[in-house]
Parts: C-alpha cells; structure tokens; sequence
C-alpha cells in the first residue's frame, strides 16, 4: 500500500483528498465517519457515561477541548488499525502528507495515539499534550520509535483479547490501545531499566489534574473510607484518559484508599498527623 498525493490512492488521506474527508473524524462507539463529531456524540449521551461527562463541561473550556480530542483520537486509531488489519480503506493523519510513503512510514503515537510519519514522530512526541508528566521529555529518534512500538505492542495484546468495560447503563468495549504504558513503564524503558522493575522507578506527585480525575469518580467512597475495586478503577482511568495515563490501576486504588484515610485522621483530632 502507498500513499500518494492523490485521493485515488489507497489507504490514506492526502493534500489533494477532499476538505470534507479531512476534515473528519470516526466516532470510536459507532465506527462511524463523522464532520460534526461533537453534535454526533450527543446521540450517544444517553447510553454512555464518559460521552455525559464531557459534554457536560463549559462550552470552550480547556478541559472539554483536550477530552474532545481525546474521544477523536479514540476513534480514529480504532479506525487505522481496521484499515491496517483490511488493507482497504483511507487512514486517518493527524497531518496530510504531500509525498508518497508507504503504510510502514507511519506510527501511532505512543501518548495521544494520532498517526504520524516515522520520521516526525519524535518532534511531535516532545511536546504532547497527553504526554505524562514523568515522561523524558528530551529523548531521540531511535529511542521514540523503540518506545511507540513497544506501546503498540501492548495494544494490539489488548485488540485481540478484546477486554471489554461496562461504562454507565450501556456496555461498552474498552477502546483498543487507550491504556498504553503508564509513565512509570516509559520513564523505565528510556533508562533502559527493565519494565518489570517499573514499580522501583521514581514517584511523581499526583497533579491538581489527576486529582480532580480521581475525585470525579470516587470522592462518595473517599469521604466515607470505602475501598474501591480494581474494576472501578480500571474503569475510571479508561473514562479519564489521557489524564491517568501515568497512572495504573493500581496507583489509582492506593490513591482512593490513602485519601481516605488522611480524611478519616483529620476528622479525628486525636489521629490528625502530618502529611
């Protein structure tokens, strides 16, 4: 497969395709090709749970654009990886190239999941918006493509074992490659440490972001001293990516439960200690 300047060519998006192709995106629930991606999402606000909760931010909000994207994005890497799989049909590029190039010149980012050229990739990678914050943020060409391919690895584990999530009333299948490396995996590879020996890796301070993310779904079992299960939180990192993306599971638990116990010791005078 090659891509060319030219519409007719198959399996990608170019300069001389149309504006109305480019300027759409796939709807990561229905599959669908979509020019109004955000007044299409609102036929789905009834029947998923992440979709309410974004359309329910401020209008023009900072938040509600980066996990409008975040959704567009979902979407879009599900579809590039049919096309891929197929071998027919238009890739969608997060930028349209203007030379040939094999389908082998592109790759997913390993933070945002959009399609770049190889060779490109490692620039964009510096300053992504769903980069973690432990991520290196100086690292070269070599070790940026080593990095996307480990992540697309761990996606394509995740496709074919098709891991499912229930999400608010609906059932909804857990977006294929939405729970890439955690920071902690990257910061560990780019050492050239193994990844096993991720959880020795350093600890970054949860940000006022990530906090919110978490509190979003489990402030109820915070205030009460509740544990919360792996499933919930599995649940709550796939519904606030890319926020927690630098978290795991099981970061997220240990947050929920060592929140809750400094709220039950300041509830406490007698049990009030310093953090």
């Amino acid at each position: 497969m090659l891509v060319n300047d030219g519409a007719e060519a198959e399996g990608m998006q170019s300069s001389n395709t149309s504006s109305s192709l480019r300027n759409k995106s796939y709807c990561y629930i229905c599959g669908k090709q979509q020019t109004k991606f955000t007044r299409h999402l609102i036929t789905h606000e009834k029947t998923h749970a992440e979709v309410a909760r974004v359309l329910i931010l401020p209008k023009r909000s900072k938040e509600r654009i980066e996990r409008l994207t975040k959704l567009r994005n979902r979407g879009n890497y599900i579809h590039n990886k049919e096309v891929l799989k197929s071998g027919a049909g238009l890739l969608k590029l997060r930028r349209t190239a203007k030379n040939k190039y094999n389908q082998k010149e592109y790759v997913h980012c390993m933070y945002c999941q959009a399609l770049y050229l190889r060779r490109d990739l490692w620039r964009h990678a510096r300053n992504c918006s769903s980069k973690p914050a432990g991520a290196n943020s100086v690292i070269g060409k070599t070790k940026v493509l080593a990095l996307a391919a480990m992540s697309e690895s761990v996606m394509n584990e995740q496709i074919s074992q098709g891991s499912a999530v229930e999400e608010g009333a609906g059932q909804s299948v857990e977006p294929a490659g939405m729970s890439v490396l955690s920071s902690q995996d990257l910061a560990a590879n780019q050492e050239g440490t193994p990844t096993e020996n991720a959880r020795r890796a350093k600890k970054y301070k949860w940000s006022p972001k990530e906090v919110a993310a978490v509190m979003r779904h489990f402030k109820g079992q915070i205030r009460k001293g509740n544990l919360v299960s792996m499933i919930e939180c599995k649940q709550c990192k796939t519904a606030e990516h890319p926020t927690l993306i630098g978290r795991t599971v099981q970061n997220i638990r240990d947050f929920v439960r060592n929140r809750g116990i400094t709220m039950k010791k300041k509830g406490n005078p007698k049990m009030v200690t310093s953090e």
